[in-house]
């Protein structure tokens, strides 16, 4: 159980800086969370791909969509109807579900 709430805790410092951070800052912080998550501490040499499948299928679930029908309105959208940094947060959560899911099921 502590190794999950330590993989988690870097998910959790993230939602928070999300709460007090301009748009961009937050961005910065999303992209040094990435490098440092998936090209500095990777727990399998190809976590990379799984982080860019995840920051492709969030551009396209979280932008394709709303342009069918939007259920969320973002007031700081600069990327295409939604914020900059939301793709990038959709591959770190494809790799910290994998991590949580692999501690767990272990």
């Amino acid at each position: 159980m502590p190794k999950i709430l330590t993989s988690s805790l870097l998910l959790i410092v993230l939602f928070i800086f999300e709460l007090f951070l301009t748009e961009w800052q937050f961005f910065a912080v999303v992209i040094i969370f990435s490098i440092f998550s998936v090209l500095l501490k990777p727990e399998n040499k190809n976590e990379k791909y799984l982080y860019l499948i995840g920051v492709v299928l969030g551009l396209v679930i979280e932008v394709g969509l709303g342009l069918i029908h939007r259920q969320q309105m973002w007031t700081n959208a600069s990327l295409w109807g939604v914020p900059v940094w939301l793709p990038f947060v959709w591959g770190l959560g494809f790799i910290y579900i994998r991590r949580i899911g692999n501690l767990i099921v272990k």
